[in-house]
């Protein structure tokens, strides 16, 4: 059977377009060129397009893959089944992004004394660790738990109408 790719291949075409309209903003932005290397000139001048396309948009996809393979990999070891390995390795690079890029803006943020960027870091130190915590809880359920032998008390009727009590063995999940 033939896999259809199409909407992939449309996904590749849409990101590709957003990547060159966001950078169309560094060709055809108007005003007098001028030298400003401060903080104020690189967030207005020609940096600003390449910092967004290069650090927002892949941090907002990964707090997107993060909440998605934790929720997915929460769900699956809430009701006692593995998740998949896709969601597994998805968790597992997500939260470690979240985590490293979040001790990185608390370093950041309480070393120039810019709490908001601390606070940003410490949140997403907290979705990171979730994030990791869920996937190891989902990690840790078995595949297939095989065959389960148990043994059941068992009360019913005797071939003369009577009460009959005893137990008895159930295999089940095989």
């Amino acid at each position: 059977m033939k896999r259809n790719n199409c909407s992939f291949r449309k996904f590749l075409v849409g990101l590709v377009a957003c990547g060159v309209v966001s950078m169309c903003g560094v060709v055809t932005q108007p005003g007098v060129a001028k030298a400003d290397w401060s903080n104020e000139g690189a967030a207005k001048g020609i940096l600003s397009p390449f910092i967004f396309v290069l650090v927002v948009v892949p941090a907002v996809a990964n707090e997107v893959f993060l909440v998605t393979s934790s929720i997915v990999n929460g769900v699956a070891a809430g009701k006692g089944k593995r998740p998949s390995t896709g969601w597994l390795w998805l968790g597992y690079t997500s939260s470690i992004i979240n985590i490293i890029g979040g001790a990185a803006f608390v370093v950041v943020g309480l070393g120039g004394r810019d709490y908001a960027v601390a606070g940003l870091g410490t949140a997403a130190l907290a979705l990171g660790g979730a994030g990791l915590g869920l996937t190891i809880w989902g990690h840790g359920k078995p595949t297939n738990p095989g065959p389960k032998l148990t043994l059941r008390p068992m009360v019913g009727p005797d071939a003369r109408g009577g009460i009959i009590a005893g137990a008895a063995l159930e295999l089940a999940g095989f």
